[in-house]
Formats: C-alpha cells, structure tokens, sequence
C-alpha cells in the first residue's frame, strides 16, 4: 500500500542517501504507478549503492588528507637532512595519493550506476491522487454544463447526428488525410490553408492498441498551449487550484460542457505529484475528452532543471536545507489545436 506523504516532501531524488532513508515510501509510489519491475530492482541497489558512495568518499577524504599531512613532513626531514626520514615519508605520501586515486575511481563508477536510475525515478504522488492503474481508476471529480441541452442550444434540427470533427473537416476542405499519409505516414494531419507558426509537440507513441485511430486526436505531431507557474511551497497548492479555474472558466465562456477528473496513480504523468484533466463533451463522438491538464509538480521539475529560488518568493531561502530548492512550478497544457 502507497505511504502518505505531503507535497512539501516531494524531493531528494538527486540525493542517494535521500532516497536510501526513504527507500519505502519511494517504491511504495512507484508501485502505485505500475513501475517497471527493472525499476523496482534497481530501486532496491540504492541503499547498498549509497553507503558505499559516503565509504568512498571517507576512503578519499581521509587519504587525501594524509598526504596533505605526509607532504608537509616530508618538507620538514629534508630541511632538516634527515634524507631517509624523508624518502619513507615521500613513500607513504605517494601511497595515499595511490589510494585516494583509487577511492575517486570507485566512486566515479558508483556514481555512474546511480545517474542511470534516479533519472527514472518518478515524482512522489500527492495524497489526494486515488490508487488505480489506468484512465478507467480517475474520479470524477464535477460536471459543467448540461449535454442533453446541446441539441437544443445549438439548434440541431430534429435527427441531426453530429459529425466527427475529421468529418467536418473533410466536407470543409480542410483536412487531407490521403495527403498526410503519403507525405508523412499514418498519425499525422495535413491541413488546407495558410496558419500562425506554433511550437509543435511531437510523440511517438499515437494511440494504444487500436485506440483513438481516427481523426486529429491522438497524432504524432500536435501544437499545444502550455503555462508554467513558478510559485513558493506555501502557495503551490492554492496556485495548482487557481490554474485549474483559469482553464475552466476559458471553457465555461466558451459554452463547452466538460467534467473536471482526478487522476489516478497509474495514470497521473512521471513528473506531477496531482492532476486534473478537464475533459470536454465531444457531440460526435458522444464522449467526454481530455481538452486540458493541470498539474502540480511539487519542487521535481525544479530540482531536475537546477532552478534556484528567487528572492521574490521567499524572504528567508538561505535557511533552506541543502539540495531542497524553495521553489515549485505548477503546469497546464491547454487546448491541443489538431482536437
């Protein structure tokens, strides 16, 4: 069973001891969400991995500080003529620089295998986000908007059935499915017309076993609008909300009706620690789809980026343990355009 923690906790991955002393609670998260069993292995090396790294390091530490001692010696018998005093004293300074040499090495292949798991670590998840496995586990969380007023809002004449959005493009001439797949293969879109230039996103997974293999909702190529907020600890939550409103309300001016969805671990994304989707009604499709996403990162995205808190954000950020950035970014990717 997944151990509770608090948002404000959600760090350490850069650090092996860290992790070592929270081996638990880490593995507990990762098995909430359906984690790799190489992962798992992996995650349970760490603790041997991380008392060897602080030996190493001792080993280094203490041999580089005997021939610092050594060397100083050294000086004093040749000074002093003593040349015997002085070349046994020159042996061991040259052994314990041997040894540190070796210790660093050690450490240097330890460290290495350590890189290649914390990378693969995901975020802690907040306790708010329900156990489950997939998008089948999310709770609703609320509806807007009435679906079975549509009809009659938009003035559908009786027996109309709505079109998938593919469909309307194609009798607008807008959409060049034939076109796409001959320039580029299946999953990507070929529009009619001249558009605004937009950072395009790019993914190659599209679709999952069959799924979401019509039309311009799952591509490989898509454009997305995305807002990051930069907050402090003691606001992230209130933030996370707020971005949450601001997508709702855009949809609620709009007319859209959608229902807000919690999340469940197996389905919340490798760096939030709590999501939202906000999913909207699809007339053509008769079914609720995901139209934006909300999550709290905590302080893993900003640790992974090596942000540095700013002065504006906290009056007192030197007080702050090390390798703990008083900092947390909140996310929203609003409105894939090809939906």
């Amino acid at each position: 069973m997944r151990k509770g923690t608090e948002l404000e906790d959600t760090c350490g991955y850069s650090n092996p001891a860290t992790i070592g002393k929270n081996l638990d609670l880490i593995t507990s998260h990762c098995i909430s969400r359906s984690a790799s069993p190489s992962l798992l292995a992996s995650l349970s090396s760490i603790s041997t991995l991380a008392s060897t790294r602080v030996s190493l390091i001792q080993d280094r530490d203490t041999s580089l500080s005997l021939r610092k001692s050594l060397s100083s010696e050294v000086g004093a018998a040749m000074k002093s003529g003593d040349k015997d005093l002085g070349s046994r004293l020159k042996a061991e300074s040259s052994r314990a620089g041997e040894k540190a040499s070796e210790a660093s090495l050690k450490l240097e292949e330890v460290d290495k295998i350590i890189d290649g798991i914390t990378p693969n670590i995901p975020n802690l998840l907040s306790d708010l986000v329900p156990e489950g496995s997939s998008e089948d586990d999310n709770v609703v969380v609320s509806h807007w908007g009435d679906v079975s007023s549509l009809p009659s809002k938009l003035g559908w004449p009786e027996g109309f059935e709505p079109l998938w959005h593919d469909d309307v493009a194609a009798n607008l001439g807008g959409w060049e499915s034939e076109r796409a797949v001959k320039m580029s293969g299946a999953r990507f879109a070929a529009m009619s017309g001249d558009y605004v230039s937009l950072t395009n996103c790019y993914r190659a997974e599209a679709g999952s076993y069959g799924r979401d293999t019509r039309g311009l909702v799952r591509t490989h190529q898509f454009s997305k609008v995305e807002l990051v907020k930069i907050t402090s600890p003691s606001q992230s939550s209130s933030e996370h909300l707020a971005l949450v409103e601001d997508a709702e309300g855009c949809l609620r001016m709009l007319g859209l009706p959608y229902r807000k969805v919690l999340l469940c671990a197996g389905d919340t994304g490798f760096g939030a620690s709590l999501c939202y989707d906000l999913e909207v009604w699809l007339p053509g499709q008769g079914a609720y789809r995901e139209i934006s996403s909300c999550s709290n990162t905590g302080d893993f995205q900003s640790r992974r980026m090596g942000i540095s808190p700013a002065a504006s954000l906290t009056a007192t950020p030197t007080m702050l343990p090390a390798r703990r950035p008083n900092i947390r970014l909140v996310a929203m990717h609003c409105v894939a355009t090809s939906r």
